[in-house]
């Protein structure tokens, strides 16, 4: 069984949509690591003593 020329345009629109979703989820987890490790950063350099170095 074959599929339509149109069928078989709308699996590969939505495989194409489907794997950069993951690319996109991917990235946005690196992202919010990212966040985190600067939100983690600017709190130690908030408490840090003002007479201290910052390296």
């Amino acid at each position: 069984m074959s599929l339509a020329p149109e069928d078989q345009q709308r699996i590969n629109t939505f495989s194409k949509y489907n794997a950069r979703l993951g690319d996109l989820q991917d990235e946005l987890k690196v992202r919010q690591q990212d966040k985190e490790y600067y939100d983690d950063l600017e709190m130690e350099l908030e408490l840090a003593d003002e007479d201290d170095q910052v390296l």
